[in-house]
């Protein structure tokens, strides 16, 4: 997720479009990973925008 925060430091206001069509599994790191990349972002007046979320499974 450093990766993103790279990203956004190359366009200002930063707008990040992060993919998510191909996660099947995000845990609680995971998670953290994207709210610390939108809480930087958004300080710089940015977006952070996820794109093609799954379905969740049936529980």
């Amino acid at each position: 997720m450093n990766h993103i925060a790279d990203m956004a430091r190359r366009q200002t206001p930063p707008l990040v479009a992060v993919d998510l069509s191909g996660l099947e599994f995000c845990d609680s790191s995971g998670l953290n990973a994207l709210v610390r990349a939108w809480k930087q972002i958004s300080t710089a007046n940015g977006r952070l925008i996820l794109l093609r979320p799954g379905a969740r499974p049936p529980a």
